[in-house]
C-alpha cells in the first residue's frame, strides 16, 4: 500500500462492495432521475424497511443520511428555545450541527472507562432540554446507556434521541420503546452495515405525531431516487448483509486479540465496526502520521480523553492484517528508539 493508494480505515464504511441487487436497482432507477421522486420506489423502500425494523411504516421517516436529522430537528428545537445535552466525547459532528443551527449544546464528560455519567447528565434534565446519546457510542465503541437510565431520562427530558448507527453490530436497540414513549426518537443508518454509504440514506423511528412536529422543517424530495433504489437493493440482500456483519465482527475480534499481543500497543474492546488503538508513549496524531506513511488512513482524535488513540474502521481480513503489521513495525521502532535513549542516558 502507498500514499497514492492507501487503505481507508477512517470513515467506518463497509469494506465490502454493495450486493448485486443494489447495483441492479440503481441502474433501473437511472431512467427516472428526470423526476424528483418515485412514489412506487418510496413505498417499496418503506415496506422493506418496515419489515426489517419490525415497526409499521408510520413510525419511520426516511432521511438523506441520519446526520441530516440534527439540522432538521435543530430548526424545530430552536423555535421552542430548547438546548441539547450530550455525553462527550461522542459523535461530535452531530453536536456541531445543532450548534450551527443555533441550538446550545451542553457536553457532559464521560466517566472513567468511557461510561455515561448518569448522575451528572440527569442534573441537566428538564423540559427545556433534549438528550442526544449515541449507543453504541462513537468514537469509544461501547454501549453507554441502559434501560433504567433511559426510563428516567424519558421522564425528565423534553425529547431523547438515541443514535443507533451501529445497531447491526451491537444488536442492542430501544426500538420497542417508541410505542409507549412519544418523546423518544431513534436514529439509524444504512451507511455502516449495508454497504451503501455513498447513497447517504438513513431513517428515524418515533411516534407519527412526534416525527411530524420535530421534522416539520424537513424539505421534500431531499433523497435522490437512486439512493432510494440503493436502499431497496440493500434490504433485498439481507442474507448478504448479515454475512458482511458477521465477517466484520469476526475480523474485529481477531484484530483486537492480535493487537493485544503486541508490546506497547493498547486497544479497546468494541461492539461496533471500529476500534480504538494506541501505542504507549506517543499521541494519536503521531500514530496517525506514521500509519499514513505506511499507506493506512485512520481517524485521528482530538478530544482530550482520546488523544492517545486513533479510531480504526474494521476492514477486510487482508486490510487488517496489513494494518496489524504496520502497527507492529511502528511500535517496534518506538521501542527500539526508547531503549537506545535509555542506554545513552
Amino acid at each position: 500500500m502507498t500514499r497514492d493508494n492507501p487503505i481507508r480505515l477512517n470513515l467506518n464504511e463497509c469494506p465490502y462492495p454493495p450486493p448485486r441487487p443494489v447495483i441492479d436497482r440503481v441502474r433501473e432507477a437511472a431512467s427516472l432521475v428526470n423526476r424528483y421522486d418515485s412514489a412506487d420506489l418510496s413505498e417499496s423502500l418503506m415496506n422493506l424497511l418496515s419489515g426489517y425494523v419490525g415497526v409499521e411504516p408510520e413510525y419511520i421517516r426516511l432521511l438523506p443520511g441520519s446526520e441530516s436529522f440534527m439540522l432538521y430537528s435543530a430548526l424545530y428545537f430552536r423555535k421552542l428555545g430548547l438546548h441539547v445535552v450530550s455525553p462527550s466525547p461522542t459523535f461530535e459532528p452531530a453536536l456541531i450541527d445543532f450548534e450551527l443551527a443555533g441550538v446550545p449544546v451542553i457536553r457532559v464528560p464521560l466517566s472513567e472507562g468511557f461510561l455515561l455519567n448518569e448522575e451528572l447528565t440527569l442534573k441537566f434534565a428538564n423540559k427545556s432540554s433534549v438528550l442526544y446519546v449515541s449507543n453504541p457510542n462513537n468514537p469509544t465503541g461501547n454501549l453507554i446507556i441502559n434501560e433504567n437510565f433511559l426510563k428516567e431520562a424519558l421522564e425528565k427530558f423534553k425529547y431523547v434521541i438515541v443514535d443507533e448507527a451501529y445497531f447491526e453490530f451491537s444488536s442492542v436497540t430501544f426500538r420497542d420503546w417508541i410505542n409507549s414513549h412519544d418523546n423518544l426518537m431513534i436514529l439509524r443508518t444504512l451507511s455502516k452495515a449495508f454497504a451503501i454509504a455513498g447513497a447517504r440514506l438513513g431513517y428515524v423511528l418515533g411516534q407519527h405525531q412526534t416525527l411530524h412536529e420535530v421534522l416539520s422543517k424537513k424539505r421534500e424530495f431531499d433523497i435522490p431516487i437512486t439512493s432510494i433504489a440503493a436502499g431497496i437493493g440493500a434490504l433485498e440482500s439481507l442474507k448478504v448483509i448479515r454475512e458482511y456483519v458477521n465477517n466484520i465482527i469476526r475480523i474485529r475480534e481477531k484484530t483486537v486479540g492480535l493487537l493485544k499481543r503486541i508490546h506497547g500497543v493498547k486497544v479497546r474492546n468494541s461492539v461496533t465496526n471500529f476500534i480504538l488503538v494506541g501505542i504507549n508513549g506517543i499521541q494519536g496524531n503521531e500514530l496517525y502520521a506514521n500509519l499514513v506513511k505506511h499507506g493506512v488512513v485512520v481517524k485521528p482524535l482530538t478530544h482530550e480523553k482520546l488523544r492517545e488513540y486513533v479510531r480504526v474502521t474494521v476492514g477486510t481480513e487482508e486490510e487488517m492484517n496489513y494494518f496489524i503489521g504496520a502497527i507492529k513495525e511502528i511500535s517496534g521502532s518506538y521501542s527500539r528508539t526508547n531503549n537506545m535513549m535509555a542506554r545513552v542516558k
